[in-house]
């Protein structure tokens, strides 16, 4: 049994660590990718490359010595600050680092055991979804866009998930569910599209709402999709309206209140389910 914990103990640091580099990749990516998109194909920077780019100030355009890119720390240590040009360096670095690496250990808490290379897999992918969701959270947030790069890159993962889901996971999705978990979770916002013009939502949550449903495979888990992203955006909007931090005119992204409400959902919706099934409540 202590082999088994300290076994344990050492993945779930594994998986805690993996998270926070790749919260340190994610950061790169937004901001290389932002740039990369603000330019025609002739006038790109190869130092900037997602792929090959090395590490760089996003102020000054320094390269990064290897102290410079540990994760959390180096931005402690140089106090927020870019170590070749002093200027500030924003919060949303570490933050991203310390959050992708929280929800990436909560996720090996939460899921179930890991006994086989194919539940290895799976998880991996459910990981390689997430990170590629954060990339969507802090665009969306930032720019109010929600590149389709990303999403239908993310689709392709997601195929692969479903498959091996289907295949070897414990609590496979049949195809019915899977395909009525796609239409209502994009189908909801399409209609809501086509009726205002695109004034109500934008294509982008609605190609995130159809990814969304397409992953969390069912329609139940959909519906709840729908249900926790609007109470989540409700609360936030009338926290920010309450603190002036907006108004009722403001345009607030909902692309995040959708990704979160993924998470809850792909990490507690089973429990959810099972909570109102005991208090009479028909799912």
């Amino acid at each position: 049994m202590q082999y088994s914990i300290t076994h344990n103990l050492e993945l779930a640091l594994l998986v805690l660590f993996v998270g926070i580099v790749f919260g340190s990749f994610i950061n790169a990516f937004v901001w290389r990718f932002r740039i990369n998109s603000e330019v025609s194909a002739n006038k790109k920077d190869k130092d900037l490359s997602i792929l090959t780019g090395r590490s760089m100030c996003p102020k000054c355009r320094h390269i990064l010595g290897p102290m410079d890119l540990i994760p959390i720390i180096s931005w402690v240590f140089l106090r927020g600050k870019c170590r070749y040009c002093h200027q500030k360096i924003s919060l949303q670095y570490p933050l991203v680092e310390f959050i992708t690496g929280l929800i990436s250990l909560i996720y090996y808490i939460e899921w179930a055991t890991l006994s086989s290379l194919p539940s290895y897999i799976i998880f991996s992918l459910a990981l390689f979804v997430l990170y590629g969701l954060i990339i969507l959270v802090i665009y969306d947030i930032k720019w109010y866009i929600l590149p389709t790069q990303v999403i239908y890159f993310l689709f392709l993962l997601g195929i692969i998930y479903q498959v091996l889901s289907i295949k070897f996971g414990n609590h496979p999705s049949s195809l019915l569910q899977l395909i009525l978990g796609t239409i209502i979770g994009g189908g909801i916002f399409y209609i809501l599209y086509v009726i205002s013009g695109g004034k109500w939502i934008g294509g982008g949550d609605v190609r995130l709402g159809f990814l969304l449903g397409f992953l969390l495979g069912s329609s139940t888990n959909s519906l709840l999709l729908i249900f926790f992203a609007s109470l989540i955006g409700t609360m936030v909007s009338v926290l920010f309206i309450f603190l002036k931090k907006t108004t009722v005119k403001s345009l607030i992204p909902f692309g995040p209140f959708l990704i979160v409400s993924y998470i809850i959902i792909q990490l507690f919706g089973s429990t959810i389910i099972l909570w109102a099934k005991n208090h009479y409540l028909i799912i």
